[in-house]
């Protein structure tokens, strides 16, 4: 440790013993959080498979206590530096820090600050969920007395019933086996938390039921770096977000600052019952617009043009009226404001699902 780091734990643990009782100890954990050290840096990183570059001279620093998100399509990069941070990887070039312990020179230490949940569910499918976090537990070096206690602690924190916790893993829902993943990942009471992709392939309930646990991980103290492809995820969880796309970072800030840096400021959604190719050539001809992107909902069976405008009230009726030109058959008008996605658009210069295209033919 070095004098400054234990300057800055002396000072803050006399602080901490004359406030705690007189602000309250939520006031002292939010104040106590803005004085401790980063949780996370990465200085200069890069790493290459091969000639692939997965990773571009990423320098990026994570508060602690904060939720940030790592957006971006599958092969951003994003999943290679989250191995990077949590010793998997070494990185050809730069530093990574986790609360000021170097990964490679402190690597025993600074391991022992991080929780890893992995995108893929790494448990045993024929032991229950104790028998899960006690294995995992013990790999982690809690035992005995300390272990139970932990058990018992994360069994109510993620939420496992009764019914589950006597069934092996294999016969719980996807949600539930999501819920036992999380646990087993945080058995150590680790500071920070990396969760890959956590919500991939879960039903709308157990979505929104892992982001109340999310929430509640980061309000237990705890920092939180959560990858993700789905824009709403980090727009609704995190406090800034990184948007990466080939291997760097092209953005970084909060969401709503992200979206305040937007050109445009709104945005006009047309559901339509065809695809039409004129259509969108006419629009994208119209004064005031400034893109024009077509999503698809397989699930609803629409073909949605999102349109983004200077002025929605006087870009509206130029829209409609092309529309009923090329004899497109409109299902429902929304006006929005830009979303994430948009940022994407802004930043890339393609959308999410053109990027996402774009590195699968590229891993071909």
């Amino acid at each position: 440790m070095s004098i400054r780091d234990y300057q800055r734990m002396r000072f803050l643990h006399t602080w901490r013993d004359r406030h705690e009782s007189l602000y309250g100890r939520f006031f002292v954990a939010r104040v106590e959080r803005r004085m401790a050290p980063p949780a996370v840096v990465f200085e200069h990183v890069t790493r290459c498979f091969g000639d692939v570059v997965a990773v571009s001279d990423v320098t990026l620093t994570i508060e602690s206590g904060e939720i940030l998100g790592l957006l971006g399509p599958n092969g951003a990069g994003k999943s290679t530096l989250t191995s990077i941070a949590t010793g998997l990887l070494a990185p050809d070039e730069g530093t990574v820090t986790i609360l000021g312990r170097d990964i490679r020179r402190e690597r025993e230490e600074a391991k022992r600050l991080i929780g890893v949940v992995p995108q893929d569910i790494l448990v045993y499918d024929y032991l229950t969920p104790i028998e899960n976090i006690q294995f995992f537990g013990v790999m982690n070096g809690v035992t005995g007395g300390r272990l139970r206690r932990r058990i018992s602690e994360l069994i109510d924190f993620v939420g496992l019933d009764e019914h589950a916790l006597n069934q092996q893993v294999c016969y719980l829902s996807g949600g539930m086996r999501r819920r036992v993943n999380i646990a087993c990942g945080i058995v150590h009471n680790p500071e920070v938390v990396f969760l890959d992709e956590p919500t991939v392939g879960l039903d709308p309930n157990s979505r929104l039921s892992l982001w109340t646990l999310i929430r509640q991980l980061n309000d237990a103290g705890k920092t939180v770096i959560l990858t993700t492809h789905l824009m709403d995820e980090a727009e609704e969880l995190c406090d800034r977000v990184a948007i990466m796309d080939r291997g760097r970072v092209v953005a970084l800030d909060t969401p709503e600052r992200l979206m305040d840096r937007m050109e445009t400021r709104e945005a006009i959604e047309v559901v339509v019952q065809d695809l039409s190719e004129e259509y969108a050539a006419a629009v994208k001809r119209l004064d005031g617009v400034r893109k024009v992107t077509l999503e698809t909902s397989e699930a609803e069976s629409t073909l949605t043009y999102r349109i983004l405008v200077e002025h929605a009230e006087t870009a509206l009726p130029d829209i409609v009226s092309a529309a009923r030109e090329v004899g497109v058959r409109i299902r429902e008008v929304r006006v929005t404001t830009p979303s994430l996605a948009d940022v994407f658009l802004e930043f890339t210069g393609r959308t999410l699902a053109e990027a996402e295209l774009e590195g699968a033919a590229g891993a071909e």
